[in-house]
This record gives structure tokens, C-alpha cells and sequence, in this order.
């Protein structure tokens, strides 16, 4: 990572393809150093990433002419704004939302099944139930009275 505050930094910092360059005030580069900056974004294939700051509103330093309109809209398809909550709190927000409605959800469906099983286990009036089977008596077999028959 490469910090850039001076237009001299600039040049050798954008040739380095694989690295970032951190510039923490761009309105406060030349508008030369700001179209290195530009055709860097615009025409190298490989460059660094570049991480561009500015100090107030970027309206505000197009309205002054110290940032110039053609870097401001390059750099305004990636814009990054930092009030807002990240993708990871983001997600986890609705993480947390979704288990909240699913337990919700699950609870409902606990108590429905516990008044279903409170419902079956009543004894409504003029009906019998038989709670265990009465076992039958199994008649012995007596020993036959015949004989065996000699022969």
C-alpha cells in the first residue's frame, strides 16, 4: 500500500500493478496529477487498486474547480459511502430477522400441536374407552379320556 500526497508520488505508485494506492485527498492533487490518475483508470489493464479520498463533498470541490468533472465520474461508478451499515452487519441484521420469525414460527406451531394433543387426550361425554385389553382366559386342554387301544 502506497500512500500518495504529492503529484510526485503519483506516476511511480500507478505503475505498480498488484498494489493499492491510498490517495486521502484527491481535490487537493493538480488537475495534471488528477488526469494521471484518470488515464491510469481508464487505459491500464493492470493497475493498482486505487482508494481515493476526499475531505467535504465531492460537489462541493466540482463547484470550487479543484476536482475535475471527468475524474468525478469515473470515480462515481464505485463510489463507497461509509454512513451506511456494511454488507456484514447488513447480513447480519436480516440473519437475526429471519431466525426471529422462524422461531415465531416454530412457537405457533408447537402450541397448535400441544391444543391438538390437549384436544385427543379429553374424554368427551358418552364414549368409552377401553385403556388396556382385557386378556381372555386360555381353557387348558384337558388329557383325552380314551385309551389307547391295544392291538
Amino acid at each position: 500500500m502506497v500512500e500518495v500526497r504529492q503529484a510526485a508520488d503519483l506516476a511511480p505508485a500507478l505503475q505498480r500493478p498488484k498494489g493499492v494506492v491510498f490517495i486521502p485527498d484527491v481535490s487537493k492533487l493538480s488537475r495534471e496529477a488528477q488526469g494521471t490518475i484518470l488515464r491510469c483508470l481508464q487505459t491500464q489493464e493492470e493497475r493498482p487498486k486505487v482508494v481515493v479520498a476526499i475531505l467535504g463533498s465531492a460537489e462541493a470541490a466540482l463547484e470550487r474547480g479543484v476536482l475535475r468533472d471527468d475524474l468525478h465520474y469515473r470515480l462515481h461508478q464505485a463510489q463507497v459511502n461509509l454512513a451506511q451499515p456494511g454488507l456484514r452487519e447488513t447480513l447480519r441484521e436480516r440473519w437475526a430477522r429471519l431466525a426471529e420469525l422462524r422461531a415465531v414460527k416454530e412457537a405457533k406451531a408447537r402450541e397448535e400441536a400441544e391444543r391438538e394433543r390437549q384436544a385427543a387426550m379429553t374424554r368427551l361425554p358418552g364414549t368409552v374407552t377401553r385403556l388396556t385389553p382385557q386378556q381372555r382366559k386360555v381353557q387348558g386342554s384337558k388329557p383325552s379320556s380314551r385309551k389307547a387301544s391295544r392291538r
